[in-house]
């Protein structure tokens, strides 16, 4: 599947996704409290010791936390030192 200009990544087919759109947009047009209501649900499961909700809530008000990557060399310090080489298959030597 090509990408769509003007963005970055991978393009996937997102059934689910569109899936949940179509509704949320059924629900919006029942009213202006459709929305209201999916956001006091997902609250009211929080507050009921729902982890999934909680972290939900939270990745939506605070923003997702960054995931870091921490490397070291073969003596436990200091940065790792990465080598790339490019071949060029046409001059690669026969083996």
């Amino acid at each position: 599947m090509s990408g769509v200009k003007g963005r970055s990544g991978a393009t996937l087919d997102k059934p689910f996704r569109d899936a949940l759109m179509i509704e949320i947009k059924v629900a919006v047009d029942r009213g202006p409290n459709a929305c209201r209501l999916l956001a006091r649900r997902l609250i009211e499961k929080g507050l009921t010791g729902d982890v999934s909700a909680i972290r939900e809530i939270a990745d939506r008000v605070e923003g997702k936390p960054h995931q870091s990557t921490s490397l070291t060399g073969e003596d436990g310090t200091g940065p790792v030192k990465l080598v790339v080489e490019i071949i060029d298959a046409a001059k690669r030597d026969p083996k």
